[in-house]
């Protein structure tokens, strides 16, 4: 049967359900691979707190599976991974119970 692919102005033509089986295996395994890796390098940079953040990182396939995204669904991914703005202000909510469990500080301390 096949199926008519075209994407990015390119056109495939024409490609066999034996090709386009072979390119979903392909796309599914470097996704997974990818979220493994983003998964264990949270690990080794030592930038685990929970581990809620490690297991928010998934993978979405569409396009029939020609097309996958890895991304990480807390909502404080992007500030983990590129920094957070100059003059953000975090407020002590988020911060003190943080320093306890990472820093291991106690309550005194934390507060301070």
């Amino acid at each position: 049967m096949g199926a008519n692919i075209t994407g990015r102005g390119i056109n495939l033509g024409n490609v066999s359900d034996k090709i386009l089986r072979q390119v979903r295996l392909e796309v599914a395994t470097a996704a997974f691979e990818i979220e493994t890796k983003a998964k264990q390098a949270l690990m080794d940079n030592g930038t685990t707190d929970t581990g809620a953040l490690a297991k928010s990182i998934g993978v979405d396939f569409k396009d029939d599976g020609l097309t996958a995204s890895v991304h990480a669904r807390t909502e404080y991914a992007f500030g983990i991974e590129f920094g957070r703005p100059a003059g953000t202000i975090v407020s002590p909510a988020e911060l003190v119970p943080w320093a306890k469990r990472k820093l291991g500080l106690p309550d005194k301390e934390a507060l301070s």
